[in-house]
């Protein structure tokens, strides 16, 4: 008696170029929020760290929010004339730049300005 033969495995399926495109950005989009949720969360040891007075704390924190206010409309300016595509690739290189730059500051001058180097271009991402 013949046995039919046991059905061939289909292939696994890829996702399409869309899905991983709205895959990476859902992924970017979740690290830039955390990104800007990370202030609050480091103050304290922002305080211990460097030095910092409750002046200063706020001052920092204050940076962090109208740099980004005050970025926001430019960047869907820029949206709206530019590629997304390429405002998305070179949004996330300077975020990758200033993060790591972030790392460095040894200042409060210094990670003032690049807060405000950095959350005008959050807008965009």
């Amino acid at each position: 008696m013949n046995t039919p033969a046991a059905p061939t495995p289909a292939p696994p399926r890829r996702l399409s170029a869309a899905w991983q495109a709205a895959a990476f950005l859902a992924c970017a989009a979740a690290l830039n929020y955390a990104d800007r949720a990370a202030l609050s969360a480091v103050l304290p040891a922002l305080r211990t760290d460097f030095t910092l007075t409750d002046v200063q704390l706020g001052l920092l924190g204050s940076v962090f929010l109208w740099a980004y206010a005050v970025g926001s409309p430019f960047a869907g300016l820029l949206a709206d004339r530019w590629s997304r595509r390429a405002l998305v690739v070179w949004s996330l290189a300077l975020w990758s730049i200033v993060t790591a730059l972030m790392g460095a500051a040894i200042a409060l001058l210094g990670a003032i300005a690049l807060l405000w180097i950095d959350r005008p271009r959050q807008g965009v991402s």
